[in-house]
């Protein structure tokens, strides 16, 4: 099965690779991967050579885990911002993370950072660039989940197959709106209903903007001359699994205004997704350069006059580019097809989640959810959720 994973994993990364029609040549040899060399129109001048090839068995790996680099933590967040985490703690057992709580933190070091793996300068050389991965970790934006064994061993196996790959980590901080229990329902998925609060919004939107400013400093850092490595920042890959699945898709397949209209325009408390918080600046072009997403059990959110015509939603980006998915179908966190999302009412007894004042933009009071759920009265829907099924099943 393992092996039957890496097969099919890798090679349908190499193809959605392949579908750039870059021009690699097949002088694939598994004792001199030097040998294998791009058409020299598409490359930097005298740089014609690169262990990288299309059609090989990437079962296999060009380097040994001797030959593979892990650099050190790179800070990405830019000191003097408005820049701000939050870090939520609670005596309910259901909504505590870390037990810390941090009002909203404004150090940029503690969750903006990253580390690459790479083959190291010795063992290739440098004289061509190398393909470059960005992946982010899952973990339901809890502040207890941070980068684990299993993202590393992922970057570590990129490397060696050839890649730049970067690991990453962005802001997090989710509190979860309440359960409720609506026995009555004739429909048996709308008897449990979680509902999504204005904490859960800011907590997806803010990594997307931590996400936009992650590629601008690698970028940025590649231009100065600053890694020991040269990536080919033209094309570049995302990869997530869960919220780090979330985050990508987010990045890559939404616009300004198509994340407004699915996040309550959280925009305006939180400030556009290429915001000026990062060491990359605002300046600096990417979405162009993304070329393709390893979307692993992850979601994507629809408004609701859109969910009978989502092409017609995700055309409104011109730069829709190939996904590889991978999901469960017995997945009970994120759907495989679809599910609504119902915000906060206002009049929960509980906790008010429908609005939060933590971590916005200076001079902003507070941001809120519009529900449109009447309290004791019908259950209305706020938008939808899909999985790459429903993408799949409707063409995109």
């Amino acid at each position: 099965m393992k092996t039957f994973f890496y097969t099919l994993f890798f090679s349908l990364l190499i193809a959605m690779a392949a579908k750039l029609n870059l021009g690699y040549n097949n002088n694939y040899n598994n004792d001199s991967y030097r040998s294998m060399r791009f058409a020299k129109t598409l490359l930097p001048p005298n740089c014609d050579t690169t262990p990288f090839n299309c059609n090989a068995d990437l079962r296999g790996t060009f380097f040994l885990n001797s030959q593979i680099k892990t650099s050190d933590t790179i800070y990405y967040g830019k000191t003097g911002t408005s820049y701000k985490d939050r870090e939520y703690t609670s005596s309910n057992p259901k909504l505590e993370d870390c037990g810390v709580n941090a009002p909203c933190e404004t150090n940029p070091d503690s969750s903006l950072h990253y580390f690459t793996y790479y083959p190291r300068l010795s063992a290739y050389g440098y004289s061509c660039p190398l393909l470059v991965i960005f992946l982010l970790h899952p973990g339901g934006f809890s502040d207890c989940n941070h980068i684990g064994p299993g993202i590393r061993l992922m970057g570590a196996e990129f490397a060696r197959r050839g890649f730049i790959c970067v690991v990453a980590e962005y802001r997090r901080g989710i509190i979860n709106d309440t359960v409720k229990v609506f026995p009555n329902s004739i429909d048996p998925h709308l008897r449990i209903i979680t509902y999504t609060g204005a904490q859960q919004i800011s907590a997806y939107y803010k990594p997307t903007q931590d996400c936009s400013g992650l590629i601008r400093t690698f970028i940025q850092r590649q231009r100065d001359g600053a890694d020991e490595f040269k990536a080919d920042t033209n094309n570049i890959f995302l990869g997530g699994g869960s919220a780090g699945a979330e985050i990508i898709t987010l990045l890559t397949y939404y616009t300004q205004s198509m994340i407004d209209s699915v996040s309550e325009n959280i925009h305006a408390a939180l400030g556009p997704i290429d915001i000026d918080y990062y060491k990359g600046g605002t300046n600096i072009e990417y979405k162009s350069k993304i070329k393709g997403l390893l979307f692993m059990w992850g979601t994507a959110f629809l408004p609701l006059n859109y969910v009978n015509n989502p092409v017609a939603f995700f055309a409104q980006n011109p730069n829709n580019v190939a996904m590889i998915a991978f999901h469960g179908f017995k997945d009970t966190i994120n759907p495989l097809t679809t599910e609504a999302v119902y915000f906060s009412p206002a009049g929960d007894p509980h906790k008010t989640y429908h609005a939060t004042k933590e971590c916005l933009l200076p001079m902003i009071d507070s941001f809120n959810v519009t529900p449109r759920t009447i309290t004791g009265g019908p259950l209305l829907i706020d938008e939808y959720r899909g999985g790459p099924r429903y993408y799949y099943d409707n063409h995109i």
